[in-house]
């Protein structure tokens, strides 16, 4: 191992552009929708309130900030009097505590849209995300660790973190709006998912068909991948990257080997989880289990807006 005898060329992000463009294509649509559901959650939340406590949004920054946001510098206590002392029993200041509440899912779910789109431009200004050759095509391949190489594994490894995370997120938010019946606004309600995680949710509900709840494919390799980062750490001994130079053509480029995978589960044999049979590549996979995930995100936060349409006209 040592120093890369090709220094990684530089991808322009035009040179990826027929396949990573609907990727960030779709993440600002993501984006889009999922601060749509905040007026989701409005809507809900008061739908049999006047347009004068609607507006009350204006009211004290406290009943945004305290306790969500470095804005406000309360204690827990100065907050808790607040509630208890001076608004106790007022249902609409209730109802817009637990309003920024579900707003502040909101907001962190789309922030987990947001960290993905940056990691991924870093990760694809050092990596091809498609390529002519299969791995037995280059004449020689030489392995690499480099500072560079840990900053490409630290951003291909939070994409696969902050994608789990927008799973038990959209968890919640389901959650919050499948229960709203449940809460009482004549005190500061708890919130009903604040326990619930992705494998929370019932699957014989006919409000989940093709949604990330049914656990298809693309989630589950994607909830593997998560588990294996968190529980078990990297892939390799070292995380390192393969230089893969004198393929047809004079062809070169650097890669990422993953392992073995089948039905969205590491293929394993007693202690050993990783083995490299199919010559897998992480920067050629990742497109296209990105796409797959994302058109289902895409369609479980569709089902969320109907799911709160549906609340709304009860």
């Amino acid at each position: 191992m040592g120093e890369s005898k090709i220094k990684y060329y530089s991808m322009d992000f035009d040179s990826n552009n027929k396949t990573l463009r609907p990727i960030y294509d779709k993440l600002d649509s993501l984006i889009d929708k999922g601060y749509g559901l905040s007026y989701v959650f409005e809507d809900i939340i008061f739908r049999d309130c006047n347009q004068f406590d609607r507006d009350y949004r204006g009211g004290p920054c406290w009943v945004r900030d305290a306790g969500n946001t470095a804005e406000c510098g309360w204690t827990k206590e100065e907050f808790e009097t607040y509630v208890r002392n001076y608004y106790e029993g007022d249902e609409i200041v209730h109802r817009w505590l637990y309003y920024y509440d579900c707003n502040m899912l909101v907001c962190a779910l789309c922030d987990r849209f947001k960290m993905i789109a940056s990691m991924l431009r870093v990760f694809y200004n050092h990596f091809p995300s498609e390529s002519p050759c299969k791995m037995e095509d280059f004449k020689h391949v030489t392995v690499t660790v480099s500072p560079q190489d840990t900053i490409c594994f630290a951003c291909v490894n939070s994409i696969f973190l902050y994608l789990a995370s927008s799973f038990d997120i959209l968890s919640k938010i389901y959650v919050e709006l499948h229960d709203y019946a449940k809460l009482d606004f004549t005190k500061y309600p708890k919130m009903v998912s604040r326990n619930v995680l992705k494998g929370s949710i019932e699957k014989n509900n006919s409000d989940i068909a093709g949604t990330l709840f049914e656990n298809p494919l693309c989630v589950k390799t994607i909830s593997s991948i998560r588990d294996r980062l968190v529980h078990d750490g990297s892939f390799d001994f070292l995380q390192m990257v393969y230089d893969c130079y004198d393929g047809p053509n004079g062809h070169s480029e650097a890669a990422i080997l993953f392992p073995d995978m089948e039905n969205g589960l590491f293929v394993t044999s007693k202690n050993r989880k990783n083995f490299y049979s199919q010559s897998n590549r992480l920067n050629l996979l990742l497109p296209g289990l990105l796409t797959d995930v994302f058109d289902v995100m895409e369609t479980t936060i569709n089902k969320l807006s109907i799911i709160g349409k549906k609340e709304n006209e009860r």
